[in-house]
């Protein structure tokens, strides 16, 4: 039997579901040229043109931009490709998709259990495209941790990495860098007291 999952919101959450994120240099553009459109249309045009300004305004909102994310963590459990959510569970982590296996794969601590050969690393799945760099040294650590606050010795440090996007790639939004940090905690924890291989699709146990 065919099962589905009803969502219930507006036009948002809908968006949020079915098109990509905007990307930060595009919408960096729109807001600093918004300002000058006013005096570049007639008056009659100005109120359409208000309305446009508002409704931008609304989607870019982070209380809006909470509720996209909302609607995308709804729906996890159909395993959108392109969507980046956070895994709460083993079982989770172990089923990944082949967006959410590069960033759970991005983790330091479980990246050191594969080139140890200690784990399977989604190995049907996962193709590493910088073998042997951990931390600092890998693009996709990078693009998670640039811009994090992190506490270190009571210090707090931010980093930013300089780096050019790879084709296809896009900033990842704070929500999902969230949704990577909180699902690799999820992984640590396997692997500190579970001893289960968290990137086995088959469930197996770390070597």
């Amino acid at each position: 039997m065919i099962q589905a999952q009803v969502i219930q919101g507006n036009d948002i959450e809908l968006d949020a579901i079915l098109y990509p994120s905007t990307h930060v240099n595009t919408m960096q553009f729109i807001q600093s040229n918004i300002a000058k459109i006013p005096s570049m249309v007639l008056d009659g045009a100005k109120a359409l043109f208000n309305n446009a300004t508002n409704k931008y305004r609304e989607l870019n909102s982070s209380a809006t931009l909470t509720r996209m994310m909302n609607a995308l963590k709804a729906i996890n459990n159909i395993k959108n490709e392109n969507v980046i959510y956070e895994v709460k569970t083993i079982d989770e982590s172990q089923s990944a998709t082949l967006t959410m296996q590069r960033w759970l794969m991005s983790c330091p601590e479980i990246r050191e259990l594969y080139h140890e050969q200690r784990c399977n690393g989604y190995s049907d799945t996962y193709v590493d495209v910088e073998p042997g760099k951990v931390g600092e040294d890998h693009y996709d650590y990078r693009r998670v941790m640039t811009g994090v606050v992190d506490y270190n010795n009571e210090d707090i440090i931010s980093k930013f990495y300089i780096d050019e996007l790879k084709p296809g790639d896009r900033e990842l939004n704070p929500y999902e860098k969230i949704a990577i940090l909180n699902s690799w905690e999820v992984m640590r924890i396997a692997v500190s007291q579970m001893k289960e291989d968290p990137t086995d699709p088959l469930k197996g146990s770390l070597s």
